[in-house]
């Protein structure tokens, strides 16, 4: 798998998953049976797609603490580029496919011989030139 089809794949799964949640939200029908579903099926999203530090609690892990979708998803997001990074990571960059200007950097990182995983996200947005730190 390279590092686009990961993060293809990974933010194909999440939008998915924000649009189940997000239905489910608008109406009224989730349960805590729901909410326990929902957050079981985002850690199996990130167990297959993220490295151990994108899972942690100031990362990805964070949305864990309870379902927390919009609409439009905000992974709904198309990819526009890869680069290479610094050692064994690559940079894919993405875009939001309702929200042009809301630009997306995937620091992807690939251990010998393993699958590549996402490890950091960064954004930029507008016309600024400055990768900040992601909303995830």
């Amino acid at each position: 798998m390279s590092p686009t089809e990961r993060v293809t794949r990974f933010c194909t799964a999440v939008a998915e998953w924000e649009r189940q949640t997000f239905a489910g939200m608008t109406s009224g029908k989730n349960s805590v049976k729901d909410c326990d579903a929902a957050r079981a099926l985002l850690s199996a999203i990130y167990e297959d797609n993220l490295t151990e530090k994108a899972k942690g609690p100031k990362k990805w892990g964070m949305r864990l603490a309870g379902p927390v979708s919009g609409n439009p998803p905000q992974y709904d997001q198309e990819v526009t580029g890869e680069e290479p990074g610094p050692r064994s990571s690559s940079y894919v960059f993405t875009k939001h496919r309702t929200l042009p200007k809301m630009l997306w950097r995937y620091s992807v990182v690939t251990a010998p011989g393993g699958d590549p995983r996402i490890d950091e996200l960064r954004v930029r947005a507008g016309e600024s030139t400055d990768w900040k730190p992601g909303m995830y």
